[in-house]
């Protein structure tokens, strides 16, 4: 490569970086489980018929999903939200288009698509999700909104997430002074930290930067398996709760006829009554409590709070969902379903 043309050596220093993709394919293993069977709950609940009008339904998980038009409307806490949206999202750009480089020997990352975007777009993308969860932490840690429920989990996952970043940058930092990078004024996060390892040898500076690159890496894919089980795989079913919205006008009820003789149940009575869309939304729902401010009986004072109702019910799918799912199983084999005392408690 033309040494005036900007761009960087990917995978600088780093032996052994194929283990990256056998570590990439269990974490995928790992979503996919945790899709499958989640997916095998969500189909106890009765069907619901969500395929009309794809193209507003598109557009609806595009602009309100994706670009957070909806959640950007609220201050502070919107911003902070947008700032570690966009940056998960241009951190991954970044890192795909070293994996084409690598992988397919496409050539892209040089250039003016180095300079704006690997270099400096990422950094500035860096700062900004570093910046979001430290706001986050400090938002969740003092507890002034009653309506958002902080768990310890909740805590330990956005200061895993702070730590992935930082530690992005660090190593950054460490490949600066170690290649001496004529560019480095187009990474200015990273470069901040060039100065901290200044005086170290070459030897050291290579030592600290492969150890702390795995390290990144291990934490980043270990965040990533977590991710699935934890209340961030939102981010994941979101775009999919937006598409499969109900696109009545709000506010509309379904009918129920209440003169119908034959109707032997009025509403939902048990966890298999609900349809397949509420138990997703159950499982996508991440105790914001946002519901609770535009509830109307919420804010009367009345107990009822829409959020603890959602999270009762995916507690709920949890544990009745599977032995709903084995009697069924049985009754279309023709056995006898037999749970033990606890599980018929449950099923009752």
């Amino acid at each position: 490569m033309d040494a005036a043309t900007p761009s960087r050596e990917a995978l600088w220093n780093i032996e052994g970086s194929w283990l990256v993709y056998p570590c990439f394919l269990l974490v995928l293993a790992v979503a996919a489980y945790f899709f499958w069977r989640r997916y095998r709950l969500w189909k106890i609940g009765r069907p619901l018929e969500r395929g009309d009008r794809p193209l507003e339904r598109l557009k609806g998980a595009f602009v309100d999903a994706l670009l957070q038009a909806t959640v950007v409307k609220e201050r502070g806490v919107g911003l902070a939200h947008l700032g570690m949206y966009v940056g998960m999202a241009v951190m991954v750009v970044a890192t795909a288009s070293y994996a084409v480089q690598v992988d397919l020997g496409l050539d892209i990352a040089k250039g003016d698509y180095y300079l704006y975007v690997l270099a400096l777009g990422t950094d500035i993308a860096g700062l900004a999700f570093c910046i979001a969860m430290v706001a986050c932490i400090v938002r969740r840690a003092a507890g002034r909104n009653p309506s958002l429920e902080t768990k310890p989990a909740d805590i330990v996952v956005l200061a895993w997430l702070l730590v992935i970043g930082v530690t992005g940058f660090v190593v950054e930092g460490l490949r600066i002074v170690g290649t001496n990078d004529p560019w480095a004024a187009w990474s200015p996060i990273g470069n901040l930290f060039a100065p901290l390892f200044a005086g170290l040898s070459a030897a050291q500076v290579s030592t600290a930067h492969q150890v702390l690159w795995w390290f990144h890496m291990v934490i980043a894919f270990g965040i990533l398996a977590y991710w699935m089980y934890s209340k961030l795989v939102h981010v994941l079913l979101v775009p999919a709760t937006v598409y499969c919205r109900p696109l009545e006008p709000k506010g509309t009820l379904s009918y129920v006829d209440l003169e119908d003789e034959e109707l032997e149940e009025f509403g939902v009575g048990k966890l298999e009554d609900f349809t397949w869309k509420d138990l997703l939304d159950a499982v996508a729902c991440v105790r914001c409590g946002r519901c609770e401010t535009v509830c109307p009986a919420h804010g009367s004072g009345k107990p009822l709070s829409p959020k603890d109702l959602m999270q009762a019910l995916d507690a709920h799918l949890g544990e009745r969902g599977p032995l709903v799912r084995a009697e069924r199983r049985a009754e279309a084999a023709g056995e006898a379903f037999e749970p033990t005392e606890e599980q018929r408690a449950v099923l009752d």
